[in-house]
Formats: C-alpha cells, structure tokens, sequence
C-alpha cells in the first residue's frame, strides 16, 4: 500500500513537472515515462514474492547444505571402509597370487620331476657289452661267488667288480669320457668344490654353490664345445637334463632330492657336466662333501659312502681345504684321508679360499700341514694356496696347482687300468683257492701219514681207520680246482665285455701263479715234549699222528 502512494506522489510529482517544464508538455513523452512507472509498480508488486521464493531458496539451500554435510560426511566414512575394502582385497589378492605362484611352481617342479624319472626309467643301456658284463657279474660270478669261500675279503673283491661296473657305466653312456684323465675333488661340506672346479671353466657359468650341502649327486664334469648336463641312469642310459630344465644341474641339491619319496641317486647314480675348459683331456669329479652338516635329510648321511667310493676309483686326488674355516688341516680330514685307500695314487693339496687369510700367513700354514702329513705318512704331491673365486695360486710347496693339473692333462687309457684292475681280483681269487688247496693237500697228505702209522696197531675195517679215511675224503681239493676253471672261465668273460665296450681287445692275460708259489705255515713235524706224558710207549707213534693231525684240522678250522 506503502509502495502505491509513493508511486502516486511520483507521478503527481511528474505531472507537476510537466507543468512547469515546457518539454514535459508533450504527450509522447508523458505516456512513456508513465508507462515505466507502471512497469516499476508492476516490478515492485512482484519482490514480495521473489522475496518469499528466496526465503523458500535460502532455506532449501540451508536444507541443503545441512545434507551435503552429512552426505560428505557419510561418503568419507563410505570412503574410507571403501578404501580399506580395496586394501584388504589387494592383500588378498596378493596373497592368492603368491599361492598362485607357489602352486604353478610346484605343480612345475612336479611335473619336471616326474618327466624326470619316466626318462631315467625308460633310458636304457644301448651298449651290448655293458650289458654283458652286468649279466656276467650278478649271474655266472655270483655263482661262482656262492660255491668258493676261500677268499676272506670277499666283499672288498665284489666293491672292486662293481666299480669297474660304475665306470664302464659312464663310458658306455657317454664315450668321450673313456680317454679323459679323471681327477676327483675331496673334502669336508663347504670347503669349496664346487666353486674350485667352476673357477676352470671358460664361460660364465658355475656348478651349484650354497650355505646347504649342494653336491647331492656326484658329477664328472668335462671339456665340451657345447654346454651339456647329462643324467646317467642306473640301467646305463642316458637322459638330456636341459630338455627338462636348462639349468638343471643348479636344483640337484639335497632338498631336491628329499623332495623324492625314494632316492634319487638308486636310479641316477651320476651325471655328466660339459662346458669348455682349457684342459681337454681332464675330467673332474665333484664328490659330496665327506662330513655334511648335521640336519635330518635321509639322504644327507649317505654322503660319506658316496665321496668314499668315488675317490677311491680315480687315481688323481685333488683334496681341498676350506681357510675360511680352518687354518690348518683339520683332523676330520686326515682321519678320512688316512681311511681311503690312497697307495699309488697322485693326492695334491689345496689350501682353497686363500684371498681370506692375510698373504704372510699362507707361508706358515703350507708348512704347518706339509708336517702333519709327513707325521701321518700321507703323500702328496704338492700344496697350493688358492682362491677359487680370484683364479690366482697366492703360493705353493714342490709343485704349482697348475703345473700339477697340466700334467694330468693327457690321454688317459682307462681300458687297460680296469683290464688290470679285473686281474688283481683275479689274482685275488686265484691265490686264496690255491692256498686252500694246498692246505687240504697237506691236511689230506697229513691224513694218509696216519692212516699208514695206524695199519699195524689197528684193522683196516676198524670205525677209527673207516672215519680217518672220510675226513681224507672231506678234505678232498676237488672242488677248489673246479672253481678255479670257473674262475678263469667268468673272468675271462667280464674281459671280453670289456673289450666289447671300447671296440678293440687288449692283448693280455691274468697272472699264472701255482701251488709252488703258494706258502702255507702248516707245521707237520712232531714234538714229543709237548704230548702227554701218559702216553705209552708202545702206540706213541699212532696217537702222536692223531693228536698232531687234530692240531692241524683246529687250526684249518680258524
């Protein structure tokens, strides 16, 4: 109501105006201004319901932002469970990609594992004379074996026959190695090896080292143009690791191993490294440490057996001493050195890590261990202070590690030293079945000493002289000299086996050796003093024969 007064005093205002003024008489300019003034009364009839439709805004507005608060609010805490979700999903998600991971990895290594032992089962042996001489050895000697017991040390004579067995194994699996010097690699767990052999190697690679027994399954490690890792079953076949794993040889650890419900080695005894080195005609084997750390692996304790066996069929020993570990030689290794049978064999030293002990000391170590072999009456060729990991020989006593591994660098003619090593078992055999004939013919001679003492005191068709002529039929050497045929016949078969697995034969025969050379400690002779002194005198003569030959069967007996 306010505003239309005021609206009529401005147009009462104008219309005075106008009046006074003489441009405001006309008409046009009246109506216009008018016009506005209606517009502006129009206009300001509307504020009040602008002004509520602000009220209403503001409010809705207010309204609004009091829900924008709590949304923002609950959308934080929204976000936040939100975020900790997605977190808490990566985790998971992590967590189920390692097990992924883990089982892709295990479901590899299961399937590499079992491609592994249906190609060891399945590899076997193409050599025909391999063949034979494994036939010969557990048929016909075994046979043989059964039926004579006159050898003491049978058993060290069946070990020898089965290491020959062993290394024509090799050859028949892989020929290139039947020329190859072989050298073996000893000493106690970690004292370096592996990583001794390695640092001969001309490419970047190396055998397997770690904190953990490594060298579960002992390896002959060659000169080859290609690298190579060759598994050799114990049928004598052979199986190509790097079409399982290229980098097979690095997994064969005692884990690996363990990972088996059986033992790997009873059906890969061994296998075959190539790689290139600068000794050509040089083969290395790395053996198991003899003393591996204690842990409850069930094939770990094994190992001693196995470094034992290897070292002792080579003719080359290269034994390592680890001097991170000890300043001298330790006496685990010299119990072990002096328990292997090291006679006519090449045994060198190697003080091996020498980059770890200060260069003024290495001098009076050398010295120290040279005189603890001496003590124990070890022979050596030299001793070498070495490191593996530099290449480099610090210093050394008589001859250089290189100058010695040069020197066995040569054509080695492994078919003549196992035909020889097959006629010292031969010999063995031979010289304890003619001693055992010998006996019986002095025990049977004895018998029919006595039995001719006796006819005059007693009746031939008396049960004495009856049970005497028994016993010289017991004693009888009939069936030694038949297994000495036997003998003869099944060596000379395990001979031609031989020469048949490396394609030429070896012009030799065994030793010839008879009774003559045979001596007995058989004593025959009577001592009165020591009979009884109730003897009589009238039949001494024939209780002495008896008493005498009782003797003598007791000792035989022993």
């Amino acid at each position: 109501m306010d505003k239309d007064v005021n609206i009529k005093k401005i147009a009462y205002s104008i219309e005075e105006l106008s009046s006074f003024f003489s441009f405001f008489k006309k008409n046009e300019l009246k109506k216009e201004l008018f016009f506005t003034l209606e517009l502006v009364e129009n206009d300001l009839k509307t504020i009040p319901i602008l002004k509520e439709n602000l009220d209403k805004c503001t409010e809705r507005y207010d309204n609004l932002t009091e829900e924008y608060s709590l949304y923002k609010k609950d959308s934080q805490e929204a976000f936040t469970t939100l975020n900790k979700s997605i977190q808490q999903y990566e985790d998971e998600l992590k967590l189920k990609n390692k097990e992924i991971a883990h089982t892709k990895k295990e479901a590899d290594i299961l399937y590499k594992k079992s491609l592994l032992v249906a190609k060891l089962l399945s590899a076997k042996a193409i050599n025909e004379g391999l063949k034979e001489y494994k036939k010969v050895l557990y048929n016909e000697f075994f046979s043989f074996a059964n039926k004579e017991e006159s050898l003491a040390n049978e058993a060290e004579a069946f070990f020898k026959l089965q290491s020959i067995e062993k290394e024509l194994e090799i050859i028949a699996a892989y020929p290139n190695l039947h020329k190859k010097n072989t050298i073996a690699i000893g000493g106690s767990f970690s004292a370096g090896k592996s990583e001794f052999i390695s640092s001969f190697f001309e490419d970047n690679i190396k055998l397997p080292i770690s904190i953990e027994p490594t060298t579960a399954i002992p390896a002959y490690v060659i000169s080859e143009t290609d690298n190579k890792i060759i598994g050799c079953s114990n049928q004598g076949g052979i199986v190509d690791l790097r079409t399982i794993d290229d980098n097979f040889y690095s997994k064969i650890s005692h884990d690996f191993i363990q990972s088996f419900d059986f033992n790997l080695k009873d059906i890969m005894p061994f296998m075959i490294v190539g790689t290139k080195m600068e000794y050509k005609n040089i083969c290395f084997i790395d053996t198991p440490g003899y003393n591996p750390a204690h842990t409850d692996e069930s094939y770990t304790r094994d190992d001693i057996t196995t470094a034992k066996e290897f070292l002792e069929n080579t003719s080359t020993l290269i034994w390592l001493i680890g001097l991170d570990a000890n300043g001298t030689i330790s006496s685990n290794d010299i119990d072990f050195l002096t328990q292997l049978d090291i006679d006519n064999k090449k045994v060198y030293i190697v003080l091996n890590k020498a980059d770890l002990r200060a260069g003024n000391t290495l001098e009076e170590i050398i010295k120290e261990i040279s005189t603890i072999l001496d003590d124990y009456d070890i022979e050596y060729i030299g001793i070498s202070a070495f490191s593996s990991l530099e290449k480099k020989e610090y210093t050394h006593l008589k001859t250089s590690i290189f100058d010695f591994i040069a020197s066995c660098n040569e054509e080695s003619e492994v078919h003549e030293k196992l035909i020889k090593k097959l006629f010292t078992i031969h010999l063995m055999y031979k010289r304890a079945i003619l001693t055992t004939i010998k006996e019986k013919k002095t025990i049977e001679s004895h018998i029919q000493s006595v039995l001719l003492d006796m006819i005059e005191g007693f009746d031939d068709t008396s049960n004495a002289f009856q049970k005497l002529n028994k016993l010289k039929t017991i004693f009888s050497e009939k069936e030694q000299e038949e297994n000495l045929k036997l003998l003869d016949d099944v060596v000379r078969k395990l001979k031609k086996s031989i020469d048949n697995i490396f394609g030429k034969e070896l012009s030799v025969d065994f030793t010839n050796i008879t009774l003559d050379d045979i001596a007995i400690d058989f004593d025959l002779s009577i001592n009165m003093e020591e009979k009884p002194e109730d003897i009589k005198q009238d039949n001494k003569e024939q209780k002495h024969g008896v008493i005498n030959l009782l003797d003598i069967l007791q000792r035989f007996q022993k």
